[in-house]
This record gives structure tokens, sequence and C-alpha cells, in this order.
């Protein structure tokens, strides 16, 4: 990405990139859902590991990170929510 004043330019590349990466969220989700395990990573911080965010068993959600990335909150949404009783 190229920042020339107030305006940000995105390549071509960069918007292929970034509909692949969208696309694979919702294709990981599936995954997750469909083998009824799985982890997902957050590794969008320069110089950091990757952090786990999400934890899967059994097809529920069983363990998320207090602070999610925005990608996190939206592809698992439906995940996120607490049923009140």
């Amino acid at each position: 990405m190229i920042r020339e004043g107030f305006w940000l330019i995105v390549t071509t590349m960069e918007w292929k990139i970034l509909d692949c990466c969208e696309r694979g969220q919702s294709l990981i989700r599936q995954a997750v859902l469909q083998t009824g395990q799985g982890m997902v990573f957050d590794n969008s911080m320069i110089n950091a590991p990757a952090r786990l965010v999400l934890l899967f068993a059994a097809v529920r959600l069983i363990q998320a990170e207090p602070f999610l990335p925005s990608w996190a909150l939206t592809s698992y949404a439906e995940d996120l929510v607490i049923l009140r009783r």
C-alpha cells in the first residue's frame, strides 16, 4: 500500500491478496466446523509471533481471546454469541 497525503492507494496485487484472505477466512471457518475442532491464529502483527485467538472443540467455540481482531469478529460472529438464559 502506498500512502500519499490522506489518500491510501491500494495496488491491484494488494486487492487480489485482500480478496483471497477474505475468501480464505470463510473456508477456514467451514473447515473448523466440519472437522469439529480447530485453532484460529492471528498473525497480523509485524515482528510478533502468531497468537491463538479462537479455539474450537466438538464443533463449539471453547476459548476466545478477550480482544479479537476485526476479521475474527466478522468471520466468527455467529460463534461469538453468548446465549443468555
